[in-house]
């Protein structure tokens, strides 16, 4: 079974909107002169550029991706070892910005993340993000039996 989850933006809201003005902005702008294909690429790489991750839970290996563009995947599988520990955050987490009118806009994030710590190289990795904690233990109890083979 392969499960397959959208991790994260690379950029806030603030960066998501302004990608879009320029993604737009630059189409527009491309019907003129082709010099505007730079703010056309800035635009993609800033409004659709996300990480994802793929739980292949039968071959014991994950993936996580980050999508460039939100068309270009990097990534490669890694395999799960028996040693690995899967556990879950609560992220609780805020974007700020400021207006012209010097004025403060905060959106908040509440979410709760699958985390795997790696005991080979001591990383943390994160292989969901759930709105509910529920799900997310679910998610985690599911990998753990995989990786204890019980």
């Amino acid at each position: 079974m392969i499960l397959k989850q959208k991790i994260s933006n690379i950029m806030g809201p603030s960066g998501i909107f302004a990608g879009y003005v320029l993604f737009f902005a630059g189409l527009g702008a491309v019907y003129f002169t082709l010099t505007a294909i730079p703010v056309v690429l800035l635009g993609a790489v800033l409004a659709f550029s996300t990480t994802r991750s793929t739980l292949d839970l039968g071959s014991k290996r994950y993936r996580i991706r980050f999508f460039l563009a939100g068309v270009i995947p990097f990534g490669k599988w890694e395999d799960l070892d028996p040693e690995d520990q899967v556990s879950v955050r609560h992220l609780k987490g805020t974007y700020s910005s400021f207006s012209a009118g010097n004025r403060r806009t905060t959106v908040g994030r509440d979410d709760f993340l699958v985390i795997l710590s790696r005991h080979a190289d001591r990383k943390n990795i994160t292989l969901a993000c759930f709105a509910t904690q529920k799900e997310a233990i679910e998610l985690s109890d599911r990998i753990k039996v995989l990786l204890t083979g019980d």
